[in-house]
């Protein structure tokens, strides 16, 4: 199915299960696969949740992006969050 679907079935199951503890990783090929929220400071929201739920976002193709894998806040990451607010 299309990411640029608005109703994305297997993304909300995904997000259900992160919810639930199921998964401790979500691996994308790059952070504009995951969001599609229409602000970049939207979809750092997006990716925050996750850390907020336990789990680590790594986009391969956007390694800026990925939470640290040692649970740490390097600059860079603590200047997107800065983005955000």
């Amino acid at each position: 199915m299309s990411g640029a679907a608005l109703e994305r079935p297997v993304f909300s199951a995904m997000l259900d299960r992160l919810r639930r503890g199921e998964f401790e990783v979500v691996i994308v090929w790059a952070f504009d696969r995951f969001s599609r929220a229409e602000r970049f400071d939207q979809a750092i929201g997006e990716v925050l949740n996750l850390e907020v739920l336990g789990v680590r976002f790594v986009a391969l193709r956007d390694p800026e992006i990925s939470t640290p894998a040692d649970g740490t806040r390097a600059a860079r990451w603590e200047l997107l969050i800065a983005m955000r607010a």
